[in-house]
C-alpha cells in the first residue's frame, strides 16, 4: 500500500464514522437526553473529532511530491492509525450507548472519560502524524 493509500483509508474511518457519532448526538439531543444543555455532549464530540479530521484533511488536500506518495507506507504506523482510529470512535459510541445504563449522568461520563479518550487521541494523533508526515 502507497503513503497516499494509507493516509485515505485512515481519513475514509474519520469521514464515515465521525459523522455517524455526531448524528447519534443531534438525535439524543433532539430528543431531550441532554435537557437543556446540549453544550457538554458537543464539547466532548468536537475535542474527540476536530483534531485528527483536521489533521486528516489538511494532508489530503496538500500536493506532496509524486516519490512521498507512491513509496510504501510503513505497515506498522498506518495500522496504528488506522486501527487506534476506529478503536477511538468504537469507545466513543460504545460511551454514548451504554450510558443508559450507566449510574453516571451524562455529564458525568463526559467529564470521566476525557482522560482516557484524550490519552488515546494522543496516541492516535501521533500515528496519524508518523503516516502523514514519514519523509515528508
Amino acid at each position: 500500500m502507497t503513503r497516499e493509500e494509507a493516509l485515505q483509508r485512515v481519513l475514509y474511518v474519520w469521514l464515515g464514522v465521525a459523522p455517524l457519532l455526531g448524528l447519534l448526538i443531534l438525535a439524543q439531543a433532539v430528543a431531550g437526553k441532554y435537557g437543556d444543555d446540549a453544550s457538554s455532549a458537543w464539547s466532548w464530540y468536537l475535542a474527540l473529532i476536530v483534531p485528527p479530521v483536521s489533521i486528516l484533511v489538511t494532508a489530503a488536500l496538500v500536493d506532496p511530491k509524486a516519490s512521498w506518495r507512491n513509496a510504501a507506507a510503513h505497515a506498522f504506523k498506518y495500522r496504528l492509525a488506522f486501527w487506534g482510529s476506529g478503536a477511538l470512535l468504537f469507545i466513543a459510541f460504545t460511551l454514548l450507548l451504554a450510558e443508559p445504563g450507566m449510574e453516571a449522568a451524562p455529564y458525568q461520563l463526559f467529564e470521566q472519560s476525557a482522560i482516557l479518550l484524550t490519552v488515546l487521541q494522543g496516541i492516535v494523533l501521533a500515528a496519524i502524524g508518523a503516516v502523514v508526515f514519514d519523509r515528508r
